[in-house]
């Protein structure tokens, strides 16, 4: 019996020094600190191999999957074990989620997306580093240049220091949040898919007309009043419409190569992601693009022409933020009894909102392409932009479900048309160009 334990410890010391040898890189690369090497530890459970501390950190990390605030427990209960050792299994949990996330169609704007609402703090940034490092694998012709600028638009590398109990909390939190994500449509090629593109970049046309439109959409969010953001909301989608229409009839004479249909998803914060999706959708219809809602995950999948996306975005970006604003001012709803409604009056109220601007912005554009003096020149290049769209959705998303919106709240719906409706669709003589 004694040999029996003798041969036993001597095993899991050779265990432990290979475990050790093999994962000293991912320990170190995410912070172990050397003073903790080789310390005595206080309350250190015994025996404690890799694949015991491998348990403990699986069983804690589906503790935290259900409930977040278990982070803090399991750190202080997983130091307890070899901090090397424990350093080495949590780097090796987090890291080898890297490949599975990439190639699950998630870029590095998502995951910083989803880390910031789920976690926050500096999870962001903690993966960025991963990600980068996961990069450095590959020839930088091999790397799509939207993954490189998401890439380099993540905040600076943080590094955890895993013996320290609120890091390694973040660290975990970060890994029971991603594990259980589960794969998403492609729309940038990962890193050793992809190429580097040669196209030059948009043209300082198009740079000015987004300046305006960026201008314009700033001071709408910034007035207290309602009819001015809707006049100047108006402008800016006139302005849209007529720089696309001058842009696809000058696309369509020349022979130069154009970029494609396109996907891409903006993320959009709770509450109300499904009423707030509404809006996003009205935009990118008055816009030529397609959308696609994936509620539990929070973003919406826009496709689209490229210079209409980014139009889109900007849009549907500021309207989001003006439809808060109004909404909000309308304070807290209650019934004759005195239970509250203000939850079933704002989703009717960003239904409604989201319904007449649409209208209106269906208006403008055809305003603006009633207006154009190539008006019959351009209905057949806009309707081979619709179905280059079309197909392109049909690629993506080869199969979604359609559900029916329905509105409890008439008085919320009856706010949020009015809150829409405020101004004139004529803007010209209110704002200057």
């Amino acid at each position: 019996m004694g040999m029996n334990n003798r041969a036993r410890r001597a095993a899991k010391a050779k265990q432990r020094a290979k475990a050790r040898a093999a994962g000293h890189g991912s320990g170190a690369a995410l912070g172990v600190g050397r003073e903790h090497r080789g310390q005595e530890q206080a309350g250190r459970r015994e025996p404690y191999g890799r694949r015991e501390v491998a348990t403990a950190v699986v069983g804690w990390v589906h503790r935290i999957m259900d409930d977040a605030a278990e982070a803090d427990r399991a750190a202080v209960d997983l130091l307890r074990w070899d901090r090397e050792l424990l350093a080495i299994v949590v780097a090796d949990a987090l890291s080898s989620l890297v490949e599975p996330m990439v190639a699950g169609g998630w870029t590095p704007d998502d995951l910083g997306q989803v880390l910031r609402r789920r976690v926050g703090g500096d999870a962001p940034a903690l993966y960025a580093g991963l990600l980068r490092a996961h990069a450095q694998a590959f020839s930088p012709s091999r790397i799509d240049d939207r993954w490189r600028r998401e890439l380099d638009d993540l905040p600076p590398t943080f590094v955890p220091n895993l013996a320290d109990p609120a890091d390694l909390a973040l660290t975990l939190r970060v890994v029971a949040t991603l594990r259980p994500l589960p794969a998403i449509a492609v729309t940038v090629a990962p890193p050793g898919q992809g190429t580097a593109s040669r196209a030059a970049p948009a043209g300082a046309d198009a740079a000015r007309q987004l300046a305006k439109v960026r201008a314009l959409l700033a001071k709408a969010e910034s007035t207290q009043y309602d009819a001015e953001a809707e006049a100047l909301t108006a402008k800016a989608q006139e302005l849209i419409a007529r720089y696309a229409l001058d842009r696809l009839l000058t696309q369509s004479q020349t022979s130069d190569a154009v970029p494609g249909v396109t996907t891409r998803r903006l993320w959009i914060d709770a509450p109300y992601v499904g009423a707030k999706a509404m809006l996003v959708d009205a935009v990118a219809g008055a816009n030529r693009c397609r959308t696609v809602l994936s509620e539990a995950l929070g973003f919406v999948s826009l496709v689209g022409d490229p210079h209409d996306l980014d139009a889109v975005e900007l849009l549907a970006t500021s309207l989001l933020v003006q439809a808060d604003t109004a909404m909000l001012r309308h304070g807290r709803q209650m019934d004759r009894s005195g239970t509250s409604r203000t939850r079933a009056f704002r989703r009717a109220f960003l239904i409604s909102f989201a319904q007449r601007i649409g209208e209106r912005l269906r208006a403008v554009g055809e305003s603006a392409l009633a207006e154009t003096p190539d008006r019959d020149r351009l209905l057949p290049v806009l309707r081979a932009a619709s179905e280059d769209v079309e197909r392109e959705f049909a690629r993506v998303f080869p199969h979604i479900v359609t559900r029916p919106t329905r509105v409890s709240d008439p008085e919320g719906w009856a706010a949020g048309r009015a809150a829409a409706d405020l101004a004139r669709l004529d803007v010209r003589d209110q704002v200057a160009n």
